[in-house]
């Protein structure tokens, strides 16, 4: 079993609570995301994944589809 691993991600353009949703559920459904809280007022995502099932940039790619800034810590 792998260790899970935190990252903080930059994140740009929220400006409500479903931008925030948004972001969480296009992040969530992700293989290998544990969790997963955007917050628009810190600007950042937090994430709890598995890195051997997915990468960070995999995750900055789904928040950049949701339509949002992010960028690679």
């Amino acid at each position: 079993m792998s260790e899970e691993a935190r990252i903080e991600i930059p994140t740009h353009g929220m400006h409500c609570r479903s931008c925030e949703a948004l972001i969480e559920l296009s992040v969530g459904e992700l293989d290998g995301v544990v969790s997963v809280k955007a917050d628009r007022a810190a600007e950042v995502t937090h994430v709890e994944y598995d890195p051997s099932k997915i990468d960070v940039a995999a995750i900055v790619d789904a928040i950049r589809s949701a339509g949002y800034q992010a960028d690679l810590p």
